[in-house]
């Protein structure tokens, strides 16, 4: 695994909400993003912005409203981001 990742296989594996449960919500936040920043996307949001900029591995390449209609994620990342999203939700996470 890499330190750079807060779930390196999130785009291979599906999670359940019993396992993301541990994380805390700007972790869960972070997590959820960190699906869509592997493909390019960009972020309105600074502080998903600027921590996304601080990881080596990012290059971005779409604005937010271009990067929904490209379909580049699959569908482990989709589903994974549907349960950490839900997880949020029912969290009433500050971040959303």
């Amino acid at each position: 695994s890499s330190p750079d990742y807060v779930l390196p296989d999130s785009s291979s594996r599906l999670y359940s909400a019993d396992e993301l449960s541990g994380l805390s919500n700007w972790e869960l936040y972070l997590a959820r993003n960190e699906i869509y920043a592997r493909h390019g996307r960009m972020f309105q949001k600074e502080d998903l912005q600027s921590y996304f900029n601080g990881q080596s591995w990012y290059t971005p390449r779409y604005a937010p409203e271009e990067f929904d209609s490209l379909g580049l994620l699959s569908d482990v990342e989709q589903q994974n981001a549907a349960t950490m999203l839900g997880l949020e939700q029912s969290r009433g996470s500050e971040y959303l």
